[in-house]
């Protein structure tokens, strides 16, 4: 949807009106409980904040990439990256969160991901 969305107003557009939307609508679900994100706000280490750049610029790949990848193949390697990078933050116990030591079964699941998204792209 952000791909077809990005035809119509340019990707980075697409972005902001898909991110604003979305803001629109957790404001809408959240609103209940904003006394106690402020409450919290001094508190959250700065890089926490990161999240949402991120978050804007894995949108904006995702609208660049959808169009020439396709959707599969396109979701296929945004998956593959997200899972390689969620064993390395578990393996971390990176912000703040329990770790998880990699297993050699991690690992040989990520190659036979890659590999089957080596299939897919190969197309």
């Amino acid at each position: 949807m952000n791909a077809s969305l990005g035809k119509f107003v340019g990707a980075w557009n697409a972005v902001l009106l898909a991110g604003l939307i979305g803001a629109l609508l957790v404001l809408a679900i959240a609103t209940p409980g904003l006394s106690r994100l402020y409450s919290q706000l001094g508190r959250i280490p700065p890089y926490l904040l990161l999240a949402g750049p991120l978050v804007a610029g894995i949108t904006y790949l995702v609208v660049l990439t959808v169009p020439r990848l396709g959707v599969a193949n396109a979701t296929t390697a945004i998956l593959l990256g997200q899972l390689a990078t969620a064993f390395i933050l578990d393996h971390l116990g990176a912000f703040g969160l329990e770790r998880h030591p990699f297993q050699l079964s991690s690992l040989l699941g990520i190659v036979l991901l890659a590999l089957g998204a080596r299939m897919l792209l190969a197309n």
